[in-house]
């Protein structure tokens, strides 16, 4: 139980700091975000709130199909298309925040926010790649890899929802 508390207050937590990166300016105008402009554009904190929760969530099962072969739980024959399908997912999730961050419809800054966005899912799909190599090949040099990427992109998806 726990672990949903802490769980939940970091999405209370997240939610909160992705929302005041999405300002939403008037024509020519560039202000600092106020409830009222969040409140026009909500479909900029659904992408912000459910991308934190994706980049969060999907660092997480990485991580515990690591832990899974690690402790021999499960052969890389039954973990192999888990990885692979989050690795398709982070794909097309960095592939759509791209073209919302390139679509101009958004601020500046919420472009800015959206190419730290794609930068942290860029991180997590090299991380799901490296993951897909330690499981083919149970090769120590590959987990040390995957280890390395598991960090980088950690640090990434830190900073991005202020969880340091």
């Amino acid at each position: 139980m726990r672990s949903f508390a802490l769980i939940l207050a970091w999405l209370l937590a997240s939610s909160a700091a992705v929302a005041q990166h999405s300002s939403v300016p008037k024509a020519g105008q560039r202000t600092a975000t106020t409830a009222a402009q969040q409140e026009e554009r909500p479909e900029l904190t659904a992408v912000g709130g459910l991308g934190a929760s994706n980049m969060y969530t999907s660092f997480l099962a990485l991580d515990a199909i690591h832990d899974t072969m690690i402790c021999g739980a499960y052969d890389a024959e039954k973990v192999l298309p888990s990885v692979q399908l989050i690795a398709g997912f982070l794909k097309i999730g960095m592939e759509h925040l791209q073209a919302v961050q390139q679509s101009h419809v958004v601020s500046a800054e919420d472009a800015a926010f959206l190419a730290d966005m794609v930068d942290a899912y860029k991180a997590l799909h090299r991380e799901s790649y490296s993951l897909v190599d330690y499981v083919q090949t149970g090769n120590e040099a590959d987990d040390k890899i995957f280890q390395q990427e598991r960090e980088n992109a950690w640090g990434k998806i830190s900073r991005l929802l202020k969880l340091e």
